[in-house]
């Protein structure tokens, strides 16, 4: 009788190890689709922006692909941000008194905010996506004039300002 009850132990056990060997492939398989889909949505993004693309433009659609990469994942912004190779920044305070800049454009940050009705941390990283998508590393916050830069705030996480800096040296 033991040697019946240890043999059907060790049947269950080496079955449960096969299912979830099982579980583990398809849970890697949806995981490696999610992140198919996220580059697809970035692509998606980055192929509309251009450097004459309209700072709001630019930034709606950050906002609206940084959403969509969270809803994709099941995920936070900030994981969302991570999964773009974003760094998650702080806002800088008396943020209301500075203007942005992106290529020739700059707007004041009250002004941005007030147009596309997002809140400090969504259009930080907004700015972020948007200025990552046409290869600049700082979203820098100027002065009025735009002459000068008051805060300069990095787009990429450090790992992605790597491996980006690591396939330029490559090519």
């Amino acid at each position: 009788m033991h040697k019946i009850e240890k043999r059907l132990t060790e049947e269950a056990q080496k079955e449960a190890k096969e299912q979830s060997k099982q579980e583990y492939i398809q849970q890697q398989e949806y995981l490696r689709e999610i992140s198919e889909q996220n580059n697809q949505i970035r692509d998606t993004y980055f192929k509309t922006i251009t450097k004459d693309t309209s700072l709001v433009d630019s930034v709606v659609g950050a906002n609206s692909t940084i959403e969509a990469i969270k809803n994709n994942s099941n995920t936070t912004v900030a994981g969302a941000l991570s999964q773009l190779g974003i760094e998650v920044a702080k806002v800088p305070q008396n943020v209301d008194s500075l203007f942005v800049k992106i290529g020739d454009q700059v707007k004041s940050w009250k002004e941005l905010k007030e147009s596309t009705g997002y809140t400090d941390e969504q259009l930080l990283q907004s700015l972020q996506l948007a200025k990552s998508a046409i290869g600049e590393k700082f979203v820098e916050l100027v002065n009025e004039t735009g002459q000068e830069v008051v805060v300069k705030i990095p787009t990429f996480t450090s790992g992605e300002q790597h491996r980006q800096s690591s396939n330029i040296d490559t090519f």
